[in-house]
């Protein structure tokens, strides 16, 4: 069995070396959890049912109205794209930069949506979501405000952004999968400049490590 799992281990490492060297040129941080886990957070969620990730999902999907054209920026395996479907009756559009990500949420979501391999640097949609979804991927951003400009470009003019972030712990080290890890203060910094917050709210870890903030914004009137 070690055999066969240290060959594909192998096989995904070297599948997708040009995405790792990709990343480290851009001054970010390979996401690699998808060659190790699978769609992970599908289980999380619909399996093991996991107390804090199944909190902020359904956290999140509350403050999504109903029936909204939503843009998933780091879908990731799918999973909130299908759960925004199933409770609220969205259409969802998921990008990621990670092949084998989109792969997963291609596979797993049983519906309309659409999921394409694309990075928050390359977004180029213009005034066409109610919603905007970009869940835990500030923190692994080398420029964040280009999330947050490509943002209000995508949104339509009455459109809400919905973007979280991990909160730093000085208990704990950052993960290694973060360019940076946010204050509260430090993460509404960048947020205030385009968006004005309407509600957040602070989902707690159980175990102690960083509590999920998450944000509903709308754009800052000039």
């Amino acid at each position: 069995m070690i055999l066969p799992y240290l060959m594909v281990r192998l096989w995904y490492r070297f599948r997708y070396l040009p995405l790792r060297i990709k990343s480290r040129l851009n001054g970010e941080i390979y996401f690699d959890k998808y060659e190790m886990g699978g769609a992970y957070h599908w289980g999380y969620y619909y399996e093991k049912a996991d107390p804090f990730y199944t909190e902020c999902v359904d956290t999140l999907c509350d403050l999504v109205r109903h029936n909204s054209r939503v843009l998933d920026i780091g879908c990731g395996d799918g999973l909130i794209a299908n759960v925004l479907t199933e409770k609220n009756g969205c259409k969802v559009v998921g990008i990621d930069v990670h092949p084998l990500a989109v792969s997963f949420a291609r596979k797993k979501n049983r519906n309309a949506n659409e999921f394409y391999v694309k990075s928050v640097y390359d977004i180029d949609y213009q005034g066409v979501f109610d919603v905007i979804v970009a869940f835990e991927i500030f923190e692994h951003l080398r420029r964040p405000e280009v999330l947050l400009r490509k943002a209000i470009e995508a949104l339509k003019e009455t459109g809400t952004l919905l973007i979280s972030t991990p909160l730093s712990n000085e208990k704990k080290p950052p993960s290694r999968h973060h360019v940076r890890e946010y204050t509260k203060e430090e993460f509404l910094g960048y947020i205030n400049e385009l968006f004005q917050v309407l509600d957040d709210r602070v989902v707690r870890r159980p175990d102690g490590k960083s509590d999920c903030y998450i944000c509903l914004c709308t754009r800052r009137q000039s």
